[in-house]
């Protein structure tokens, strides 16, 4: 849930920002112990019967679900193919500027 400060010297965008990075270090610090998360989203998020439920207040927004739970044993480890992406990369080369 993400209820931000308003008025509040720290803009808007940033304080969601923040709460998103704070979400993914979590899902990290999960992994790091041996626990596998997922954080799920998706029309449900704005259900205005989900939102009854939980009791949200108008200015509560509602980011998602986190799930948490011990990765299961695969009977075989594979090595995932990677995508082509050369056609999608850029290198940003300035020119050495002399005066």
């Amino acid at each position: 849930m993400f209820t931000p400060a308003t008025g509040h010297r720290i803009p808007e965008w940033e304080q969601l920002a923040a709460t998103s990075a704070m979400t993914s270090s979590l899902m990290l610090l999960l992994h790091a112990r041996g626990f596998g998360s997922i954080w799920r989203t998706g029309k449900f998020t704005e259900s205005p019967q989900v939102r009854g439920l939980l009791g949200l207040r108008e200015e509560e927004r509602l980011l998602g679900w986190l799930y948490i739970g011990t990765p299961g044993k695969s009977p075989q480890q594979r090595r995932r193919v990677l995508d082509d992406v050369t056609d999608r990369i850029s290198v940003f080369a300035p020119e050495l500027v002399t005066s």
